[in-house]
């Protein structure tokens, strides 16, 4: 799964990327220089947990992308089944071209966690 993380992280304007389960477990980490990996870990879990509850208490499941923008640039978490892909971006990025890259990692990590089941 980290090549799969790597391979994302080389999209322009991507500072880094990782999997954490909805508890907030870290599967695979690949961030970039100056993002600390329980610090990321924490917002995404964070933004899981708040986000599930509040869309719950509308009688929605859940959410399959997520964006946040901050100042320190953009946060955006897609349900990869097995657990969250949380790509870190600056705040310029194209998110309309860079979604389209995080969906094509996510079936790449689908594959990937089906086949690991299967063994």
């Amino acid at each position: 799964m980290r090549d799969t993380l790597k391979n994302l992280n080389q999209v322009v304007g991507i500072n880094g990327s990782m999997l954490v389960t909805r508890d907030g477990m870290v599967v695979a980490s690949e961030l970039g220089e100056g993002l600390e990996e329980e610090a990321v870990a924490a917002l995404a879990t964070s933004v899981i947990r708040t986000t599930t509850r509040a869309l719950r208490k509308i009688n929605e499941e859940g959410f399959s992308l997520f964006i946040l923008t901050a100042s320190f640039g953009r946060l955006a978490l897609v349900d990869a089944e097995i657990a969250y892909l949380v790509v870190v971006t600056e705040r310029t990025i194209n998110i309309d071209a860079t979604i389209l890259e995080m969906q094509s990692a996510v079936r790449r990590i689908r594959k990937k966690a089906r086949i690991t089941l299967k063994d």
